[in-house]
């Protein structure tokens, strides 16, 4: 009988640290696709590669609990840059940041490099914010709603990224937002 039990014990032993190693990996390939789908789209503009910070993830998820689709930007003392999505799940978030905020808003910017002040644009402030070359963190995570998100009807994900260098500084695009490099972008999966 005792036997039995340590054969069980162990059994429920292994088949948690499997469930606590599946939940690290799709944690790890969250910050894969996070770090890659930036740092992608940041090289092509001359701006060093991002590093994942989780503060700023812990609090991007503190501010994603809350299913309200806008900005908070003074959580945990604030000081900190944010792009927000709706709509797209976690194992999606490659799209949010290279086809939402990248793909879709590079374009609005083509007339504004080298400008120090250009007037500010929802039609491209994530994208400045991704290649901010004064950025040098960031944090993102996405929550599922299941009451659906507030100011964003129909939708249950929701993805908040911060950024520490905080971009989008009036008076700071002509030397933190550069030129294409002409290198192919790419798309979320």
């Amino acid at each position: 009988m005792r036997i039995i039990s340590w054969i069980l014990t162990a059994f429920v032993a292994s088949v948690a640290a499997l469930d606590n190693h599946s939940q690290l990996h799709k944690r790890a390939t969250y910050v894969e696709q996070v770090l890659q789908h930036h740092n992608v789209h940041r090289r092509n503009h001359s701006a060093p590669d991002l590093k994942f910070h989780y503060g700023l993830a812990k609090t991007a998820q503190a501010i994603a609990k809350t299913c309200n689709f806008q900005h908070a930007m003074n959580f945990d003392g604030g000081n900190y840059g944010q792009n927000i999505a709706a709509g797209v799940p976690a194992q999606k978030v490659s799209r949010v940041i290279s086809d939402l905020w990248y793909n879709e808003e590079v374009s609005s910017y083509a007339r504004l490099y080298g400008v120090a002040n250009p007037r500010f644009s929802g039609a491209w402030g994530h994208f400045t914010q991704i290649v901010w070359k004064g950025t040098t963190h960031v944090g993102c995570y996405t929550q599922k709603c299941p009451e659906g998100i507030q100011n964003a009807p129909g939708t249950y994900d929701y993805t908040v990224c911060n950024y520490r260098g905080v971009g989008n500084v009036r008076g700071q695009y002509a030397r933190n937002v550069g030129k294409p490099r002409g290198r192919a972008t790419v798309s979320g999966n």
